[in-house]
């Protein structure tokens, strides 16, 4: 599966979780993830998200994740979590310690219905 498949997959699923909409009551959160020479961009907030390839400069980057490609299919379909990866040095992510657990809420609980 296309690694632009499995974000909108997820930004879909994120879009209808009406459960996890409480997260974006304040502020846009934005998600940047750079494998290789390549960077995606989610961008989440109440009425949409959205998936971008490269970056916006001007954006505000709330966390950003850097791994390759299998490593952030596993993440995005629920198969491993955030913080597990990075002490297993399987990616690096840099952010707030409240944006990290805010992203690990999300992509566990954007992905609970799936089967692995």
């Amino acid at each position: 599966m296309e690694f632009e498949q499995v974000l909108q997959g997820f930004q879909q699923r994120l879009t209808e979780a009406s459960h996890l909409q409480t997260f974006f009551k304040e502020k846009q959160f934005v998600v940047l993830f750079e494998i290789g020479s390549n960077s995606y961009t989610i961008s989440l907030s109440t009425l949409h998200g959205q998936v971008m390839e490269n970056t916006d400069e001007s954006q505000k980057i709330d966390l950003t994740i850097q791994a390759d490609e299998e490593v952030i299919k596993k993440l995005l379909k629920g198969q491993d979590r955030l913080q597990r990866l990075a002490k297993q040095n399987q990616l690096t992510v840099h952010g707030t310690y409240p944006a990290i657990l805010k992203a690990e809420t999300i992509f566990y609980l954007n992905n609970v219905h799936l089967t692995p």
